[in-house]
């Protein structure tokens, strides 16, 4: 086999082992921040809504990382393309108004 083709196997390789534990930290966060939701449905106050968006923003952390790895992911398999954008905006008045109202 081809040197350059066995460098470029374990290039994506390696980010895509920094990839998946970053998806399921995602998932994970993405699953509390719900969990805290849900309390502030029932009337959960000002501390609620901060562990409710600290999760929002380490989960928004998380896929910023792995949208950045998507890319570097591409560039290695020869510019393939990758459709889906992965980073998450927050922010606005919908976060102003979920801990004012």
């Amino acid at each position: 086999m081809n040197d350059d083709f066995l460098q470029k196997k374990e290039d994506a390789l390696c980010v895509l082992d920094r990839l998946v534990p970053l998806v399921f930290d995602a998932e994970k966060r993405l699953s509390h921040a719900w969990n805290w939701s849900f309390i502030d449905v029932l009337g959960g106050g000002f501390f609620v809504d901060i562990f409710k968006y600290l999760n929002i923003g380490r989960a928004k952390n998380s896929m910023d990382e792995a949208d950045r790895l998507l890319r570097e992911l591409s560039s290695i398999l020869g510019g393939m393309e990758i459709p889906v954008d992965y980073r998450m905006q927050l922010g606005g008045f919908a976060t102003f108004a979920d801990f004012v109202f």
